[in-house]
């Protein structure tokens, strides 16, 4: 499995979307969630736009929110409206293109990568961005730790 950086940044923005119950925020105030530059959070929600996940609304008071309930986003959605896997594909060994090692592991681990990754949308797609928010919330109170309210303002 690979870590995904796209992928959790839009998981982590997901999240704080959700808590901001419907309103929009801007690109700034997520990314001072993120603890990141609003480029690099306007170009994954971009994507998660495009996939249907997201909305965007301009001028005073815009920014971006939820394009449907949080209940009805599942990982394997955003993973889909990234274009990412967390399952690394089999990569020929372009120096060796012909040589009969390379062949075989690609035959047979390449078939186990296609389950794997069967299994993990499968799986995936039982899990909500409502699963993640109430997590997080429950994570929070056991740890004693207040979540910050999320604004617009002072940005």
């Amino acid at each position: 499995m690979k870590r995904n950086g796209k992928l959790f940044v839009a998981l982590h923005a997901l999240v704080h979307l959700d808590r901001h119950g419907g309103r929009a925020m801007t690109s700034e105030a997520v990314a001072a969630c993120l603890s990141t530059h609003p480029v690099v959070v306007r170009r994954t929600l971009g994507e998660l736009r495009q996939g249907g996940i997201l909305q965007a609304t301009r001028g005073h008071g815009g920014g971006w929110s939820l394009a449907k309930p949080a209940d009805a986003i599942s990982l394997r959605d955003v993973c889909a409206a990234l274009g990412e896997s967390l399952v690394d594909p089999l990569q020929v060994d372009p120096e060796h293109p012909s040589c009969a090692v390379v062949g075989s592991l690609t035959d047979s681990l390449g078939g186990v990568l296609v389950e794997i990754q069967a299994l993990l949308d499968e799986r995936l797609g039982r899990i909500t961005l409502a699963d993640l928010s109430a997590d997080v919330t429950e994570r929070a109170g056991v740890a004693g730790y207040r979540l910050p309210e999320v604004t617009n303002h002072g940005l």
